[in-house]
């Protein structure tokens, strides 16, 4: 028995969505403190949140929004841990939902950021480098924050590779681990599944939350042009499936 993937992504709550009828009404946001004065500088970036962008994240983002605990629509910028969230894609400044938000005036509510707190946004996603670095999943290959607190990794969801025995696939267990999963594994991408009864899909491949077999990600580039990698849970990683 397998565990589906857990609702997607949706940016709701402190986003502003427009014309999406899912949106919720944004809260009542008090005045944000003043942004520093001048350039902000973030250093060396690597795989970290460096202090300017971590006080951006906690002075625009929250409280009540997405830091401190608090993730409204499943979207969670707290520092401790948005390197897992998938609204930020490392090293693609262009395809972080969080930034085309922040691009559309729709995030954060009240005062739009400065020129520069845009910039250094952009400029730290843009200088994020997370596929090197300690996590669970590094024995098996997946970047760090894919696979976040996941109680065991066995294998790599994307190859299969460490799934030796014919016809054996990489999948979730009931509690979220990565394990060698028995056969049948052979429903094709975009067929119908069954995570709990079965059909399971094929290897490299999972039964999303609506009964189709997608391609496993970490981030949006395992993705297809157009694509983009939707977390199954956001707190446990970015690990999910790629969907248009």
């Amino acid at each position: 028995m397998r565990l589906p993937l857990l609702t997607a992504l949706t940016l709701a709550g402190c986003f502003d969505l427009g014309d999406n009828d899912s949106a919720l009404p944004l809260p009542d946001v008090p005045e944000p403190p003043p942004a520093p004065a001048g350039p902000i500088e973030l250093g060396e970036i690597g795989c970290t949140v460096p202090a300017p962008i971590a006080d951006l994240l906690r002075r625009r983002c929250g409280p009540g929004c997405h830091t401190g605990g608090t993730k409204s629509g499943d979207v969670d910028l707290d520092p401790e841990r948005v390197l897992g969230d998938p609204s930020i894609l490392p090293g693609d400044p262009d395809k972080s939902l969080a930034l085309e938000a922040v691009a559309a005036g729709t995030m954060p509510p009240g005062p739009p950021l400065s020129a520069e707190e845009v910039k250094a946004l952009r400029e730290w996603v843009a200088g994020l480098n997370c596929l090197e670095g300690t996590g669970e999943g590094e024995a098996v290959g997946l970047p760090r924050g894919c696979t976040g607190v996941l109680d065991r990794v066995d294998c790599n969801p994307l190859t299969s590779a460490e799934c030796t025995v014919p016809g054996y696939s990489c999948d979730f267990n009931l509690t979220y681990g990565l394990v060698c999963q028995p056969p049948p594994n052979d429903v094709p991408p975009g067929a119908a599944c069954n995570n709990l009864a079965g059909p399971f899909c094929t290897p490299g491949h999972h039964c999303a939350p609506d009964g189709v077999c997608r391609a496993f990600c970490c981030n949006s580039g395992d993705c297809e042009p157009g694509q983009r990698c939707e977390a199954a849970r956001p707190d446990h990683g970015s690990l999910g499936t790629c969907r248009d």
